[in-house]
């Protein structure tokens, strides 16, 4: 899921070193703007993640001989999921924010160079436009203004032809949840890449087959299925100091492997939106879930699997977690080693 009230999850390491932040104010200033992506079930007391690293031994996907190994000091792995499939097959899962966060600690991206598949949930954006679209009718002149200046700063140089065209795209959409993500997406982050670009450079950058679980056109007609919001509010939310502190709260209980908290904060992200939590959940998650477990499988069987989607899939009753081990999938926590999540790290050359 590529747009924000629908993805969560994902990890960067911030610039300094060690797990001391830099206190730049409050915590409302110190992270501006910058929410974050649509609800994440979370793994409540179903999987009670450690809240620091130890050191653990996972074999990275479809290599049962090379073991990764994690330095025992706090924070210094991200948190995945090893999925052992029936068959014996080993595989990694792991969830993704979708948009950049200084903060948020991100995989090394050579956890995935023995993998034989990486799997996303779908290709793009998905399609589809409408000439008039009347949730950007209650968009202020401001609001807009914020959206240019959050693409504006993660441009090499300015080009305001460039800006247009891509703010005039965000508008024409028949959902607003390209807007949101871009609203979330802030220029604290510049200098950063999501998961999902450290993992796809890397999927390109070592020839490894990309699979999706579903189409673009399946995830668009679940969309549709959204009563979204035509006031303007989720991306009024998106823009506000409120939701930079929900997301920190996010971002913090993903470094701490907490995805009961990741849960709540993801309810009332959604609630100071006005959007009912099983309104959007059933058919943007939970339906979404039972589809994947007719594609998913089978690429886990096989084993190498590296798996990435969004946070909000899963956990709870629904959640991938569950439904996976009650096909006799055997799912565990685990961490990977971690990079420093830079744009220079994802686009340069592997380490010596």
């Amino acid at each position: 899921m590529h747009k924000w009230i629908m993805k969560l999850a994902g990890i960067r390491q911030h610039p300094e070193k060690g797990d001391a932040r830099e206190e730049v104010g409050t915590r409302e200033t110190a992270r501006q703007i910058q929410p974050w992506h649509p609800p994440v079930l979370i793994i409540a007391a179903a999987l009670a993640w450690p809240a620091a690293a130890s050191p653990v031994q996972a074999a990275p996907p479809g290599r049962a001989d090379v073991p990764i190994t994690v330095p025992n000091k706090p924070g210094a792995g991200v948190w995945a999921l090893s999925v052992t499939a029936p068959t014996g097959q080993k595989n990694i899962l792991m969830a993704s924010m979708h948009v950049a966060d200084r903060h948020l600690r991100q995989p090394d991206r050579r956890v995935i160079r023995q993998a034989r598949v990486v799997v996303y949930e779908h290709p793009g954006f998905g399609d589809g436009t409408v000439p008039a679209t009347p949730w950007r009718n209650a968009l202020a002149p401001a609001d807009i203004e914020a959206l240019r200046e959050h693409f504006t700063c993660k441009l090499p140089y300015r080009d305001d032809k460039l800006v247009d065209n891509v703010i005039r795209w965000h508008l024409a959409q028949p959902t607003p949840v390209a807007a949101e993500q871009l609203a979330a997406d802030g220029c604290d982050s510049v200098g950063y890449e999501s998961r999902d670009t450290i993992i796809q450079l890397a999927q390109q950058r070592y020839g490894i087959t990309p699979k999706y679980l579903e189409t673009d056109k399946e995830v668009v007609a679940q969309e549709k299925r959204v009563p979204w919001d035509t006031s303007g509010r989720g991306i009024h939310f998106a823009l506000s100091n409120d939701a930079a502190i929900l997301r920190a709260d996010v971002v913090d209980a993903l470094n701490d492997g907490d995805y009961a908290k990741v849960d709540r904060t993801v309810r009332n992200s959604l609630a100071a939106t006005g959007m009912d939590y099983a309104t959007f959940y059933n058919p943007m998650v939970r339906e979404r879930n039972a589809a994947w477990m007719q594609t998913l499988p089978p690429l886990l069987d096989t084993g190498g699997a590296f798996v990435l989607v969004g946070a909000e899939h899963l956990p709870g009753r629904d959640g991938l977690i569950r439904l996976l081990r009650q096909r006799g999938y055997i799912v565990q926590p685990v961490q990977l080693p971690s990079g420093a999540g830079t744009t220079a790290e994802a686009y340069g050359p592997d380490p010596d």
